[in-house]
């Protein structure tokens, strides 16, 4: 009978353990998605800004643009990721 004790004990010593893992991981995914979303905001204000100083120049005003709503996809994406965490 103690064999078995001593077993469900490692058992549960091993959930405890997971769940402990599982919690830590979600916190350290939840920070890696704020700092994504930081840098993409940042990004995004930054490349606007450029757009109306470049839009005299239609070629680079473009490329500008396209960037532009690639990172607004990009946040989104990320806020999107935020919800379900």
């Amino acid at each position: 009978m103690g064999g078995h004790y001593f077993s469900f004990a490692q058992i549960d010593q091993l959930v405890q353990e997971v769940q402990e893992l599982e919690q830590g991981a979600e916190t350290i995914g939840s920070s890696a998605i704020n700092i994504a979303r930081i840098c993409a905001a940042v990004l995004v204000t930054i490349l606007g800004l450029a757009f109306l100083f470049l839009k005299q120049q239609e070629d680079t005003a473009k490329k500008i643009g396209n960037i532009i709503m690639g990172l607004v996809i990009f946040y989104g994406l990320l806020e999107t990721a935020n919800g379900l965490l």
